[in-house]
């Protein structure tokens, strides 16, 4: 991940301003990055020092492995997706207002991805956590790793809002120098950091819900916050309240898919936790005909 990151900023000024590509030449540092980190990935497996193979020899195109791969792939895909149309939407939307409105959102979607990014860290590092013990089924332990990571979610959200409320015009104020656009770009970025406590929450669930294998729970909130929850809030608050419905939309939209997530969890937590009580049960059965002790770990 840095050899891409770094070779993409040291490109960018050179191919952007010493050899005068503009847009072009930042497409073509992302390109080229991104295929340094591949050329990476490549070598360190070819060396024979990881557990991973690209060798064709190895690989299967079983039913099991690829409901597995589709069902967390396609979610992801999906939210990808809908975050480019509601750019989209969003920015047509406010376009019809100003191009400066169009410029404060921009900059302060720029900023607010920040946090997101930050988020969607916290949350793959806890992925493969969780998927370890549910295959393991030390539930107890998987329900204890979701909590801390919801608690350092709110932790984060809490300090990065400060930060926001502290030096949010001055880091608007980095990118352009246009009063009127900075005051937009305060707005849409106060209405996004708003929600930064809980936030967290949605990204924690979604990751959770893909490495329990549950594609529908995830597939609902991957279409939630940029689509189900988020399309009708902006377009009805923009008819209703003006640019202050486009500023608040996503703000509200991820509100509600945090509650959705949350409900969820707690639907397929205690349904998991019932099924092992379950498994308890018939294992305490089995020990006592067996004079054999049963261990279970809920």
């Amino acid at each position: 991940m840095m050899i891409g990151t770094v070779v993409n900023i040291v490109l960018d000024p050179i191919m952007i301003l010493y050899m005068n590509m503009g847009v072009a030449g930042a497409a073509l540092a992302t390109i080229i990055g991104n295929a340094c980190s591949t050329v990476y990935y490549i070598y360190h497996i070819l060396r024979k020092k990881s557990f991973l193979s690209i060798h064709f020899k190895d690989f299967s195109m079983k039913s099991d492995i690829l409901s597995n791969v589709f069902s967390i792939g396609i979610p992801v895909s999906i939210n990808n997706i809908l975050m480019s149309a509601s750019n989209i939407l969003i920015n047509n939307l406010a376009a019809g207002y100003s191009d400066n409105a169009v410029a404060g959102l921009g900059v302060a979607q720029r900023i607010f991805t920040l946090v997101v990014l930050v988020f969607i860290g916290l949350s793959q590092g806890l992925q493969p956590f969780v998927g370890y013990n549910f295959a393991s089924k030390n539930y107890k332990r998987m329900n204890a790793a979701i909590k801390i990571s919801c608690a350092v979610s709110v932790i984060i959200g809490f300090l990065l809002l400060s930060l926001s409320l502290i030096f949010g015009r001055i880091s608007v104020a980095v990118f352009i120098n246009n009063e009127e656009v900075i005051d937009y770009g305060v707005k849409f970025l106060v209405a996004s950091y708003s929600i930064a406590p809980i936030i967290g929450f949605q990204f924690v669930f979604m990751s959770t819900f893909q490495a329990l294998g549950k594609s529908i729970p995830s597939l609902i909130l991957s279409i939630s916050r940029q689509g189900i929850a988020f399309v009708p809030t902006i377009l009805i608050g923009t008819k209703l309240f003006g640019i202050k419905g486009i500023i608040w939309s996503q703000p509200i939209a991820d509100i509600v898919t945090v509650i959705m997530s949350a409900i969820m969890y707690i639907y397929i937590y205690k349904k998991m936790k019932r099924k092992a009580l379950e498994e308890e049960n018939t294992n305490n059965s089995s020990s006592e005909n067996t004079n054999e002790p049963a261990y279970a770990n809920i």
